[in-house]
């Protein structure tokens, strides 16, 4: 990438170019030439040829006419001030968030009133001789067909021989289950899913019994939930993927969908996942105690493994914990991780559980000197913290044993008995694991666990372990339950869509699609990961299946059992229902941003609670079109990266280390003027730029929200003037400036959508901007911009209102963002005498003809503030060449569209040259030029737009050969005879 600007004496300079261009060119006595060349010589040459680009793009882009017409037309330049805007786009997020959180509230509220059980139990209906089969009927994720009821008779499967301990337990009459078939159809609102949003459906996992009757009983209890679904889908039609996870094991999921299964055993279990765990717990601190005595070989061992790596599955990024595996002494199977607690993020359990695959079984086990070490671990993180810094914290030990050889209550009084307040506080739970068959002291193991707010569990073989290593939860979220007025809200950090087990297979088959890596005209490898990743069925390289994801976050509630102790006659119920939930496509998030508010080389971005990023315009799910598995536990020392020389590797500087304290401490504040190293072009060139960062936090969630701007052009903005509205208003026919097919707009901004995004099915977004254009247009008098999405919650609640006091969206609302849609109205009547239409009809009076020709140029573009690309060509051009748009379309957000608009703030009226990084000596490459548009108003200028041609590198090698041949010194021109 090369470029040229105006010397001192406005004399265009060619800079880097010249030695690049020269090695395409063959000369004749090519090495007396070069030594016969003087250093004034070829300045001669690079002033020459940087005149002549430098009128080419003049007479092609019609740069100087664009901005005549900006000032016609009346665009104005408005103020842009960081701590403002950013204030606006946490209002924008915090709206959005709390309809998410209204709608995870209702479906908490709906759960615990309707989960009352009459005074007859499932349990007793089972064991009467003539139980009503019709009462065990359900929609099964896995196991229902498809089709119309009234085609199939009710299957009566008999249970799965791998169901764990379910029939053993009942070894009594167990009910028919019948599954209901389903009837779907295809949703473009759900990815194009097959799904009913009449009903959901239930997933069972494999290791829970289905015909148990505690989980019929849930099941058919939740089935009035159903109304609660619909009713939160009518009133935000924006949801996606509402479920309810049932302490029991089992998971409804809103729309009804049949999980399309591949040839796996299903482990998928809605308790072992993120948004479920963080509900029923907050923050844990834990310490594994592995024993690896002599007696813990063969399947014992082998079932501890298992043990171990379940529990560890029920962490979260919010959890610290460790493993220490002891015999006659205590050690750390990974020694860096030696007298600390690591995060427990994937990569770090990923560790923590090869290095228990590893360990050695041998000698005795010191029961007291493995408890005392977690004890004295787990205190000096209270003390670190300061006791009254704890009050909410959770800190556990877990025992994995074979069994213990006597009683350690003298250790528990020493580091679990404290009396500070009068009051007696164990600080540390105490659950315990006990293996095998054949075992002894198991009171002593009990009572370890009893006396210390813990729990006891028995596994005797493997198929027990995923269910029983899960009961902790429930007994962690007691004190939540007890309380019972308090729900907290949790938001996950972000995953892919492609991760979520009961969608992934789904999406590969409705979002897959073939890419033609040979396709010179295809995304650039960036652009790619952002939008597709590899299917593991790919085919080759160059050919390869690929499918479309997109980031999620989830929002979650805990549900309480408010009817235990009615149903067992007691006074007191600590039983957790479950956990209700909803996916957030992180894209929403975006919208709400407004980028084009922010501007080029501005962008906003989250941080969660731990210093990760949710959001950042650099963070990279895929790479190489290959998902990366940290990508959510990303810190923000790691993307804001600092100029300042640092020759160590992966050293945070002190303004970034300040910025990431002040954003994980949720507080409100700036830093301006960073030196910020980032990277365009595949990130193959690195850039550095100047910029100030707002922050403030968002209420309801453990996010962030942080703005990053440029601190001189990213401080002012083009604005709609009064003149340009006057003129809207008077009634402009907005489809006059959008003739033809060779234009784009900006795929992920929001110009005009209806709520209920499926009531009309829109290919392109052009197509759906055409629409509200053309109903604008027809609709003068009773036309409203309904810049506000969300509708006022002012319909009461009553007692049968499924939709907690929120009114439906009519199905044909809309909305407009009126200031992003004048904007692009008033930038595409700017540029219409030029590029209005797909063919480029040269124009001898505005001397077209002449450098079109000469330099064969085939395409000219523009790609404007508000997201409208437009590109024409010469002739009509057909095939690929005709898709340049495609593959250009995000306006300000493209790397060739932010590279110009710095170039030119180094160096004003500059021209950006590109030519493919793997070009090498073809002649047949094409050169594509930019030039930056600014606007200019009032003493201020600001970028406008990015204007730009192609033409085959070939001609600018012969317009180099006529140069030098032209302005040849007398011994040179001697030499070359």
């Amino acid at each position: 990438m090369v470029h040229i600007r105006k010397g001192g004496c406005g004399i265009p300079l060619l800079l880097l170019g010249l030695v690049v261009v020269c090695q395409h060119v063959v000369l004749p006595a090519e090495a007396a030439w070069h030594d016969q060349a003087s250093p004034e010589l070829v300045k001669q040459w690079a002033e020459r040829l940087g005149k002549t680009l430098s009128d080419v793009s003049r007479k092609v882009t019609r740069v100087a006419d664009i901005k005549k017409m900006y000032k016609q037309i009346g665009a104005s330049i408005k103020k842009r001030d960081g701590e403002t805007l950013v204030s606006e786009i946490k209002q924008n997020i915090e709206e959005m968030v709390q309809e998410k959180m209204d709608a995870v509230k209702c479906i908490m509220k709906w759960a615990e009133e309707e989960s009352y059980v009459p005074t007859v139990r499932w349990e007793d209906l089972i064991l009467e001789e003539e139980e009503d089969g019709d009462m065990f009927r359900y929609r099964s994720s896995k196991f229902s067909p498809l089709g119309d009821e009234e085609e199939f008779p009710q299957p009566t499967p008999e249970p799965p021989l791998n169901y764990t301990t379910g029939i053993a337990h009942y070894r009594k009459k167990v009910p028919l289950v019948y599954y209901q078939p389903l009837e779907l159809e295809p949703d473009p609102h759900f990815f194009n899913i097959p799904v009913n949003t009449s009903f959901s459906t239930v997933h069972v996992p494999t290791n829970v019994f289905d015909r148990a009757p505690e989980v019929i009983e849930a099941i058919q209890w939740s089935k009035k939930l159903d109304p609660v679904f619909e009713a939160n889908f009518r009133a935000d039609p924006s949801l996606t993927w509402q479920y309810f996870g049932s302490a029991k094991g089992f998971m409804r999921t809103y729309p009804g969908m049949k999980w399309k299964m591949n040839d796996e055993v299903d482990l998928y279990d809605c308790r072992m996942q993120p948004w479920y765990i963080s509900a029923v717990s907050c923050s844990k601190e834990v310490v594994i105690l592995l024993d690896t005595s002599g007696s813990m070989t063969g399947m014992r061992f082998s079932i501890a493994r298992l043990v171990a790596h379940s529990l560890l599955d029920t962490f979260t990024s919010n959890d610290f914990v460790t493993v220490l595996a002891f015999s006659d002494t205590v050690k750390t199977p990974i020694p860096c991780f030696q007298d600390m607690l690591i995060q427990a993020t994937k990569e770090n359990v990923q560790a923590l559980k090869e290095a228990i695959d590893n360990v050695p079984i041998e000698g005795y086990g010191n029961f007291t000197i493995a408890f005392s070490a977690a004890f004295q671990l787990l205190e000096s993180y209270r003390d670190g913290r300061g006791r009254e810094g704890c009050e909410s914290c959770n800190q556990a030990i877990m025992l994995i044993t074979d069994g213990v050889p006597s009683n350690l209550t003298e250790v528990f009084e020493t580091y679990n008995r404290f009396n500070e307040t009068g009051e007696m506080q164990i600080p540390v739970r105490v659950f315990t694991y006990l293996l095998g068959k054949e075992v002894t002291n198991v009171r002593e193991i009990q009572w370890m666990a009893c006396l210390n707010r813990g729990w006891y569990t028995h596994m005797q073989s493997l198929e027990e372990v995923r269910e029983e290593a899960l009961r902790y939860l429930n007994v962690i979220a007691r004190p939540m339950v007890l309380q019972g007025d308090q729900h907290p809200v949790v938001w996950s950090h972000a995953y892919a869509d492609f991760q979520d087990r009961k969608v992934s297979q789904w999406l590969k088959e409705v979002m897959g699609q073939h890419m033609d890596r040979e396709n010179e005209l295809a995304y650039t490898q960036a652009e790619e990961d952002r939008r597709f990743v590899i299917g593991a069925d790919h085919e080759s390289i160059k050919t390869r299946k690929v499918q479309q994801f997109q980031l999620m976050t989830s929002v979650s509630i805990p549900v309480f059992d408010r009817f235990g102790n009615i149903r067992d006659n007691t006074s007191v119920s600590a039983e957790l229902l479950g956990v209700a939930g909803l996916d957030v496509p992180l894209k929403m998030f975006l919208e709400k941003t407004k980028p084009y508010q922010i501007g080029v080389n501005g962008y906003a971005f989250l941080v969660t609670n731990n210093g990760y990023i949710l959001m950042h315009p650099e963070l990279k799910p895929v790479v190489q079109g290959f998902p990366r598995d940290n990508f959510n536990s990303v810190d923000l020392t790691e993307i804001e990266m600092v100029d300042d020389d640092t020759v160590e590797a992966r050293q945070p500087n002190e303004d970034t280390l300040k910025l990431r304290n002040s954003m994980v401490a949720h507080e409100k504040g700036s830093i301006l003027d960073i030196k910020i190293k980032f990277a365009l072009d595949d990130q193959r060139r690195i850039n550095v730029e100047t910029r100030d960062f707002f922050y403030l936090p968002v209420n309801g969630t453990p996010f962030t929200l942080g703005l990053s701007l440029p601190p001189n052009y990213g401080t002012f903005s083009i604005d709609v003037g009064e003149k340009f509205r006057k003129l809207e208003k008077a009634g402009i026919t907005s489809a006059n400036y959008f003739h033809g097919t060779n234009w784009r707009v900006h795929p992920d901004w929001v110009y005009c959508r209806y709520l209920h995004d499926n009531i009309k099915n829109f290919t392109t977004p052009e197509e759906r901007l055409m629409h509200f254009f053309k109903k604008k247009d027809n609709e003068e008098e009773k036309w409203k911009w309904f810049s506000d999405p969300l509708l006022p919650l002012d319909v009461e609640s009553g007692e049968e209102d499924h939709s907690c006091g929120r009114r439906p969206v009519p199905e044909d609302y809309y909305y407009c963002d009126e200031d992003l849609v004048l904007g692009l109205l008033m930038e595409a009547k700017a540029i219409n005498n030029w590029f209005g239409t797909d063919e480029w009809v040269l124009r001898d009076i505005m001397n077209e003809r002449e450098p079109v020709e000469h330099f064969n140029i085939t395409m000219r573009f523009v790609s404007t503030h508000a997201g409208l690309t437009r590109w024409q060509y010469v002739n009509a051009m057909s095939g690929t060449e005709s898709r340049f748009g495609d593959f250009n379309n995000r306006a300000i957000d493209e790397d060739w569209y932010k590279a110009t608009i710095l170039l030119h703030e180094e160096s004003p009226d500059s021209i950006l040259f590109n030519v493919p990084f793997d070009a090498g000596a073809d002649p047949d490459q094409t050169v594509t030029a930019f030039t930056a548009v600014y606007h200019q108003d009032g003493g201020h200028e600001v970028p406008a737009a990015v204007a730009g041609y192609k033409f085959p590198i070939h001609r600018l090698q012969q317009q180099l050969y006529k140069i030098t041949e032209t302005y040849a010194s007398p011994s040179v021109s001697a030499n070359r005879l």
